[in-house]
């Protein structure tokens, strides 16, 4: 599924994750490509890892990751405007966006741009 979504974009030179979440299972499928780092506070220590590379120039194939994600995770996808020594835990008691603003506010860098994503599995049980 993730090959055939990069497969369909029109860009180039485009760095890119692709986080597709199972919302009764918890099951998570990643994959990156160029300069976007996935943090996770969670109960299992997996940390998923983007190919190098560019979409649209010469990308020979995308990795697919899964993983499981647990009521209480947090998992945060940002670009490389994003300082990655952003310190997730400072943020862990807050609303998911309020999280992606305070980390744009606090992590951000004035000489890039940044974007980032926050999950924040908030039910009971096992599943996200």
């Amino acid at each position: 599924i993730v090959a055939g979504i990069i497969g369909t974009l029109i860009v180039f030179g485009t760095a890119l994750v692709v986080l597709r979440i199972a919302l009764a299972t918890g099951d998570l499928v990643h994959a990156g490509v160029g300069n976007v780092e996935v943090v996770r506070l969670a109960r299992e220590g997996v940390r998923p890892i983007n190919v190098p590379g560019v979409v649209g120039a010469g990308l020979r194939k995308v990795v697919e990751s899964r993983h499981r994600l647990h009521a209480g995770d947090l998992l945060l996808a940002h670009t490389d405007g994003v300082s990655g020594h952003l310190d997730l835990a400072r943020y862990r008691h807050r609303p998911a966006r309020q999280i992606a603003a305070a980390v744009i506010e606090d992590w951000g860098k004035a000489s890039d741009d940044a974007a980032c994503i926050v999950v924040s599995c908030n039910t009971k049980g096992d599943g996200a």
